[in-house]
């Protein structure tokens, strides 16, 4: 793992002022915390047939700075523009950022389209 040094970090801290997004990340034991971050578009995962309809996982990786969120647990949440999402796990760290895989389930009754976001 390499550190940034502190000319690469200032770029990375300025990528994340124009491109980054606002979230909010709260430990399953702890307070929440909001910051900016770098999120990726969302995929439709897993569909998985239930007995009044389907199930669908929605995934998308989000990449965070440590300075931010030391280290990220999984099950924490993650709110982004008001939708929550629940860590699934750690894609990757170095000693400067964390990418996250970030999960949320949705519901389809037979016949109907996507209920409400769960």
């Amino acid at each position: 793992m390499t550190r940034l040094s502190l000319f690469q970090k200032r770029g990375l801290v300025r990528h994340l002022q124009l491109a980054g997004v606002s979230i909010t990340y709260t430990p399953a034991s702890g307070s929440p915390t909001t910051f900016l971050a770098i999120i990726f578009p969302e995929t439709s995962g897993e569909e998985m047939e239930t007995k009044g309809g389907v199930k669908i996982s929605y995934k998308r990786n989000c990449s965070i700075l440590r300075d931010d969120v030391e280290n990220p647990l999984e099950n924490a949440a993650v709110t982004y523009d008001s939708t929550e999402y629940t860590v699934n796990k750690i894609v990757s760290r170095d000693e400067n950022r964390t990418m996250i895989e970030l999960i949320r389930v949705a519901y389809k009754s037979r016949g109907q389209g996507v209920e409400a976001k769960r």
